[in-house]
């Protein structure tokens, strides 16, 4: 592996360490919100207005209207999207095939738990906690396995690294 390609798995490893510490906070907000938040009934009404519309206000309600915990919890989501966006560029720089697939899989998962999160503001449905909690699982599967992965590339010796050689 080259020098440059090492240092983009280094990169790629922050990236992984930072979300996989996100999760972890974020898990740990919707615990929060979810033993001590009360959701208004009337935050959005998705019968009145299309999906879109509904999603969009519930999004700018827990961002700007709700109680502090769901802000940070909405906030964090933000966050987790735009670290699995930088952290999918990360692998893509790599070229590890296993790196992108995983990626690809934790930045779905996130987007597929922000989706189901804004659905159960609107909702309140039981289903909506669910599926979110098993896409936060499978996040955190595909993170931890990125980062095992991550791990395993050849690192070169000292004498490689400063010759330039390729160390396979």
């Amino acid at each position: 592996m080259q020098r440059s390609g090492l240092l983009s798995v280094l990169a790629m490893r922050r990236w992984l360490a930072a979300i996989w510490i996100l999760l972890w906070v974020q898990f740990a907000l919707g615990m929060v919100v979810n033993l001590w938040t009360v959701i208004p009934t009337d935050v959005a009404q998705p019968r009145a207005v299309g999906l879109g519309t509904a999603l969009l206000r519930a999004a700018a309600w827990a961002g700007h209207h709700s109680p502090w915990p769901l802000r940070l919890h909405a906030i964090c989501g933000v966050l987790l999207g735009i670290v699995t966006l930088l952290a999918l560029r990360a692998a893509w720089r790599t070229r590890i095939a296993t790196l992108i697939v995983l990626s690809w899989l934790g930045f779905l998962c996130v987007c597929a738990a922000s989706f189901c999160g804004l659905l159960f503001i609107l909702s309140a449905s039981n289903v909506d906690s669910l599926i979110m909690s098993l896409v936060f699982a499978l996040g955190l599967v595909s993170i931890s396995l990125a980062w095992g992965a991550a791990g395993r590339v050849p690192r070169p010796r000292l004498a490689d690294e400063t010759l330039g050689l390729e160390v396979r």
